[in-house]
């Protein structure tokens, strides 16, 4: 987009180069050379900014792991994390200023010199939404389609607005024209035609804005949409009264186990009816690591439950206590094809294994490893595990919850590994921290607006210099500055709106296609409609939009008459 802005602005320069022997390819060279010069300066900055990036978010991760998980975090330094900025940066500048300078160079001296005439642009308009359209409808039908086209057809959706964008031009002036006008008067009528006068520089600016805003309109739909499915799993999974949980939750290599006489314990507490407990060991499946969970089936289903994808509960875990056979989870379906009805080799402590797949199903514990669950009989004879790492209480009817979690604390006095909580006060927990880890989402959205901020910002001062006499002359007939400002701010608006409304659009169809993906991997994540999103990002396109066209407005509106008039 930045490049092809480059290039219109210097079209008359770059025909003079021509004009006076320039060849094509040394104008494709010219062009190329500076995106190559930008794509270095611009990647080095990156890595910077990417370190910086780093550390923030690793200070905001580290609390989180530490009181749920106990992983330690540090920052880890590899060649690949700079070889592969350091290449792809620069080559996707050089790849996004190919055909800017292609075209560049592909213009004959008159052509370029002379105006583009009004005939040409609405034809090339017209074709443009002939096209975006037809990648438009293209897109809905993958949407359509399930979740196999979903990611295609969300990627073409926002393509085709892209295409679509300058021939969008002229019917957006027309429809948000009378908004501007409402606001700004007579210097909204001339903020309309300003749009309008150069289309394809307007939908280049008004694509970019678009893009950041559909990424907002995204994120927001995605957060909402993970935060639902994480709400469920987790009140699904924390279903006891009381949970006793080592220092790291879900991930049991270095957790210190109980034996049986801490679940006895539990079990002889007055107020406690029923006890389930969880037990883990580590294994692979050609090559590749599965975490082994051990559950009593007969009791389990009591305390928690899971979100089976494929299957029953009833008969999967009735086959977990006849056999060798486990419930996977969709990760582990996914990854290592372990499919229900087939039969699968894992490594134990008694050699090599076969075990029937039964049901696919996750819980919050689960739903983002490969894992495989399967009888605490069956863990105990293949891999020599009786260890609890986790266990589950139900309280008797009546029972006063504080008291009951007093005696467990004390109960638990002799095993310090373990903490005893409320189940729903710790479901209610590990959801405050995962709504507030998904908050660097909006956060990388709002980077994306940066680029969008700054299109702004170059279109609107570009049109203010070429505008330059037009503006001394407005000043010389009795326009005051604040006249020429209100212009310039009435044009950002509209180019904010534009960019905003496609924005909207395109994020409502990508996020519902990025959703929609997911149910690939067997994460069947509801859908709701981004309103809060949507708000937001029309907001923010539209004072992104104001802030951008704050310094050519009062470059404009301080112009010198004299000076203006003389420009060119």
């Amino acid at each position: 987009n930045t490049f092809r802005t480059v290039v219109l602005e210097r079209r008359r320069d770059l025909g003079m180069l021509r004009a006076i022997g320039a060849t094509r390819r040394q104008i494709t060279q010219t062009i190329l050379i500076e995106g190559a010069i930008q794509g270095i300066g611009g990647t080095l900055i990156g890595l910077l900014l990417g370190y910086g990036l780093a550390l923030g978010m690793l200070a905001i991760m580290v609390p989180i792991m530490d009181e749920f998980i106990s992983i330690d975090l540090e920052m880890q330094y590899s060649a690949s994390a700079f070889a592969i900025p350091l290449i792809l940066g620069p080559a996707v500048v050089l790849a996004a200023s190919y055909w800017p300078a292609r075209t560049a160079g592909k213009m004959s001296p008159l052509e370029a010199l002379r105006p583009v005439p009004a005939v040409g642009m609405r034809r090339a308009a017209r074709w443009s939404v002939i096209a975006g359209g037809a990648c438009v409808v293209l897109a809905i039908a993958l949407l359509l389609s399930g979740s196999t086209g979903a990611v295609g057809g969300a990627l073409l959706f926002l393509a085709g607005m892209v295409i679509a964008a300058p021939g969008l031009v002229l019917p957006a002036a027309r429809l948000f024209g009378p908004l501007i006008t409402l606001w700004f008067a007579r210097e909204g009528d001339l903020a309309r035609g300003n749009v309008a006068r150069q289309p394809g520089r307007a939908a280049i600016t008004a694509s970019t804005l678009m893009i950041g805003v559909a990424t907002i309109v995204m994120m927001a739909a995605l957060v909402s949409a993970m935060m639902g499915m994480a709400g469920d799993l987790t009140r699904e999974t924390f279903a006891s009264d009381v949970l006793v949980v080592p220092q790291s939750v879900a991930v049991y290599n270095n957790v210190l186990g109980a034996d049986e006489n801490l679940a006895g314990q539990l079990k002889a507490l007055p107020e406690v009816e029923t006890v389930a407990t969880l037990r883990a060991a580590s294994s692979s499946k050609d090559g590749s690591p599965l975490a082994v969970l051990g559950i009593d089936p007969a009791v389990y289903a009591e305390v928690s439950s899971m979100q089976f994808v494929e299957g029953s509960a009833d008969e999967a875990y009735a086959a977990l206590a006849d056999g060798r056979n486990a419930i996977v989870t969709a990760l582990a379906q996914s990854t290592l094809g372990l499919d229900p009805g087939s039969d699968f080799a894992i490594e134990t402590a008694e050699g090599p294994q076969t075990y029937r797949v039964v049901a696919v199903a996750h819980d919050v514990l689960t739903f983002k490893t490969s894992s495989a669950i399967i009888s605490q009989a069956n863990l105990a004879a293949d891999f020599h595990k009786t260890e609890d790492v986790m266990l589950m209480l139900n309280l008797a009817p009546g029972a006063d919850k504080s008291a009951a979690l007093a005696n467990v604390q004390d109960t638990l006095a002799s095993y310090p590994q373990f903490t005893a909580h409320l189940s729903s006060q710790y479901g209610d927990d590990l959801i405050e921290t995962s709504m507030g880890a998904t908050r660097l989402f909006y956060f990388i959205a709002a980077l994306i607006l940066i680029p969008a901020g700054l299109g702004l910002l170059n279109t609107l001062t570009i049109n203010v210099l070429e505008r330059t006499r037009e503006i001394g002359m407005v000043r010389a007939v009795g326009g005051s500055r604040a006249q020429v400002r209100r212009m310039v701010t009435g044009e950002a608006l509209l180019l904010g709106i534009f960019g905003a409304a496609m924005g909207v659009l395109s994020g409502v169809a990508i996020s519902y296609g990025v959703i929609a993906a997911f149910s690939m991997i067997g994460w069947e994540m509801p859908y709701a409609f981004p309103v809060a999103g949507i708000i937001a990002a029309l907001i923010i396109g539209v004072l992104l939009a104001l802030s951008a066209g704050m310094l050519p407005a009062r470059s404009a509106a301080k112009l010198d008459i004299i000076r203006a008039l003389q420009y060119e």
